[in-house]
């Protein structure tokens, strides 16, 4: 991958609100395909193939993340309740 393809995959996440952290390479023998490594306000890690790279793309996989971790949060707590009442 060239110099000027990770300045454009960097840009679109910077622009999309993540924050880059890098291109994990694709082993296409084995049908892998490389990856568009980056992370959203929770710190979680995330991927788009870099055919699908955009700020757009970027913004909504941060946003579906965030919503399934607001979801989740009632019940993480019911289950670190649950354990420490034991």
């Amino acid at each position: 991958m060239s110099e000027l393809q990770e300045i454009h995959y960097r840009t679109m996440v910077e622009l999309g609100g993540g924050h880059y952290e890098g291109i994990q390479k694709g082993y296409p023998e084995i049908g892998l395909e490389p990856l568009v490594l980056f992370t959203g306000p929770s710190g979680t890690a995330q991927a788009l193939k870099p055919q699908d790279v955009s700020a757009d793309n970027v913004r909504r996989a941060i946003a579906a993340k965030e919503e399934e971790f607001a979801a989740f949060a009632p019940v993480q707590e019911q289950v670190w309740v649950a354990t420490c009442s034991r």
